[in-house]
């Protein structure tokens, strides 16, 4: 029932975060979160050493809620590595959270690298593969892992507990082919391929 002070506290849509820097809890683990989008909403509080925990708040429009007491419980350690198909290590592998408990919201604490990703809890894998959180959750959380070269592997379940997880990436696939006349049949020789993107619906 202690005051956490400097806990980052960050608050968004029920699926998504607001693209803002969280604020930090005072001494007396108190916070203000100014500007919120009116409608349900979620409060995320994560500190090191804890496991983050968030509430869920319905934002008036033009009017203000009390701020919901959140309640950091114990941390537990998520253990990574990643390896190729032959058991190396991958090194320089990213490791994005994509949902917790059905919510995008999970930062990463003390992070002192540039964020590419709205500020989403994301890190690398060391020269040995492995990425170690200290203060995670306790229960299963979905993971996009990525690196150049291999192919992306989403969604990937991950809980954190004294076994370490391994995680395999594939090689990237190779489109290879040639193009031709349709009325002639010989090889045009100079052509450009574009690589195209298939978005969901």
């Amino acid at each position: 029932g202690k005051p956490v002070k400097g806990a980052k506290v960050d608050t968004g849509g029920i699926e998504y975060r607001d693209e803002r820097t969280p604020v930090a809890t005072d001494e007396l683990g108190e916070y203000t979160l100014r500007g919120c989008e009116p409608g349900p909403a979620i409060v995320t509080a994560q500190a090191e050493g804890f496991g983050p925990e968030f509430r869920e708040v319905n934002v008036p429009n033009g009017g203000e809620v009390e701020a919901p007491v959140i309640r950091l419980g114990k941390a537990s350690t998520l253990r990574v590595r990643v390896v190729d198909r032959a058991g190396k290590p991958v090194a320089g592998a990213y490791l994005q959270v994509g949902t917790w408990r059905g919510h995008d919201s999970l930062l990463r604490v003390g992070a002192q690298t540039e964020v590419a990703w709205r500020s989403t809890w994301n890190a690398q894998t060391d020269a040995a593969g492995r990425f170690t959180w200290t203060s995670a959750p306790s229960d299963a959380m979905l993971f996009h892992i990525f690196r150049d070269g291999y192919l992306r592997k989403e969604p990937v379940s991950l809980t954190a507990s004294d076994q370490e997880h391994v995680v395999t990436l594939d090689p990237e696939l190779v489109i290879s082919g040639s193009v031709t006349d349709a009325e002639t049949g010989k090889p045009v020789p100079r052509f450009r391929v574009i690589q195209g993107l298939e978005l969901e619906g």
